[in-house]
């Protein structure tokens, strides 16, 4: 505060106004009447107020990234004068004036970025002409797109992206969740239609990409009608050996995934949980089997499921079988009415007694109300022999046992498709491979052999008199020392 200096004599009395003058920097006083009185001097004051404008940018945040295509950036300013102006400036473009609010109190200001790092640049103006500081914030620009997400069928999809502005070129992983009854069949999608087969897995992860579409489909469960255990065999029809050769069994469980294990060559092995069937009714997966891994392909008959059945092919790149494999159906609300009860099975010896076993294995069988085959038996070179395994709504027994493997054993197996006929059923039978490796064990036959020899069995009820319908028969002892074979009359009576 001081005093100008400024003397003016002469003045009339009456009032005067007197002007201050403009100094840089400072809020000039408004002009001042003096009232001018005979004989006394009058002064005249002015208060100059200097300005001191603040600015601040409240958005974006230094270090932000954003994905709006047109962003906007708002601040504030404080002065001890009133703000007449603010300026912007992006990437060191040309300077701009911002939109005021509050007496430019706040402030916006509409920019639109480029993808990458961006820079805004800010200072204000107030009345008095002084200028704040340039306020600066670094951001980063991501380049974003809506991402539409669909469903057909009964299903959702999480998390709920559908709708929302995504950055372009980050990775997402969406899950699709089928509805009760229903399975998820497929992802399909892409930035123009037609869209494209995208994956079967119900998760998805994705890069986002402009103009994205993605659609989960669901369908209703084609796998209910077929739940539960199916049982068979798979061999080269071609060229039956035991290392093509095995016994299948899975059970299938209500999203088309399953459990299961193979045994071929005296060896069980587990069939991949990862693995599953399609909505189709198909699956290929492998098994780390010895000495080659095997590859299987395989087909749920979905569009006909009164058939349960797996049917498919099994190889290990040098040989290739077929699989069969029946669900077992029976149960206690599905009971084996033709099947239950106790059979008997006489399974043939060779014509060639010094090469493979002449006499005859023998087997007994039981079958529960569930279908569930208990089998017992005897081959004629001395082994005994077990399984249990249901049989299939069509009277299909899948006849698998194996030898005891090294070291307890030389390996060896025995199996064929052995089929109930009539209804009930009163006998069975079918062809059974046997593959016996040399060896110690079993002692008799021991440079071993491979025989395909015909099983036969009837029905066995004990209240039956006589068990055999046979009057007469002959039995017969040929081979080994016997200088001359040896036939005896047999005779059965009723009782």
């Amino acid at each position: 505060a001081q005093s100008s200096g400024a003397t003016v004599l002469g003045l009339t009395v009456g009032n005067h106004s007197v002007s201050f003058k403009t100094i840089s920097g400072w809020a000039t006083p408004a002009d001042f009447t003096v009232t001018i009185t005979s004989g006394k001097t009058s002064k005249a004051t002015g208060t100059y107020v200097k300005g001191n404008p603040q600015l601040t940018i409240t958005s974006p945040k230094p270090g932000q990234s954003v994905s709006n295509a047109l962003l906007i950036v708002a601040g504030k300013v404080t002065d001890n004068l009133s703000a007449n102006a603010v300026y912007y400036q992006l990437n060191g473009g040309s300077w701009k004036l911002a939109n005021p609010s509050n007496l430019w109190a706040n402030w916006t200001a509409s920019v639109a970025p480029t993808p990458g790092s961006n820079v805004i640049s800010v200072y204000a103006m107030d009345a008095s002409g002084s200028i704040s500081s340039t306020d600066t914030v670094a951001f980063k620009y991501i380049l974003s797109a809506t991402l539409a997400v669909l469903t057909n069928g009964a299903g959702s999809i999480l998390p709920g992206l559908n709708g929302k502005l995504l950055p372009i070129g980050n990775l997402y992983t969406l899950k699709a969740v089928p509805a009760a009854n229903n399975v998820f069949s497929n992802w399909i999608g892409g930035t123009t239609s037609p869209y494209s087969v995208l994956g079967t897995n119900a998760s998805y992860t994705f890069a986002m990409q402009s103009n994205l579409v993605l659609q989960a489909n669901f369908v209703p469960n084609p796998f209910l009608p077929l739940l539960g255990t199916f049982s068979g065999l798979f061999l080269d029809t071609n060229d039956v050996t035991e290392a093509s050769s095995g016994f299948f069994t899975l059970t299938l469980m209500k999203n088309g995934t399953f459990t299961g294990k193979i045994l071929t060559s005296g060896t069980s092995y587990s069939l991949p949980t990862t693995a599953k069937f399609d909505v189709s009714g198909q699956t290929q997966f492998t098994v780390a089997a010895r000495p080659n891994s095997l590859a299987f392909n395989l087909q749920l008959d979905i569009s006909s499921p009164s058939s349960q059945r797996i049917v498919g092919t099994v190889s290990d790149g040098n040989w290739t079988a077929e699989l069969n494999a029946d669900r077992a159906t029976f149960g206690a609300s599905n009971k084996a009415v033709s099947y239950a009860g106790q059979y008997t099975l006489a399974i043939a010896g060779s014509d060639d007694a010094a090469a493979s076993p002449g006499g005859f294995g023998w087997a007994t069988l039981s079958i529960n109300p569930a279908g569930l085959t208990s089998m017992k038996g005897s081959l004629a070179d001395g082994t005994a022999m077990s399984q249990l395994v249901s049989v299939s709504k069509d009277g299909r027994w899948p006849l698998y046992t194996a030898y005891s493997s090294p070291p307890g054993g030389n390996g060896g197996a025995v199996f064929g498709w052995i089929v109930f006929s009539n209804q009930p059923a009163s006998t069975l039978g079918g062809t059974m491979y046997w593959f016996r490796p040399a060896g110690k064990t079993p002692t008799a036959y021991q440079s071993g052999f491979t025989n395909t020899v015909p099983v036969i069995g009837c029905a066995y009820n004990p209240a039956s008199k006589p068990l055999l319908a046979l009057t007469n028969g002959q039995v017969t002892l040929d081979g080994g020392n016997l200088p001359v074979s040896i036939t005896n009359q047999v005779n059965l009576s009723s009782n």
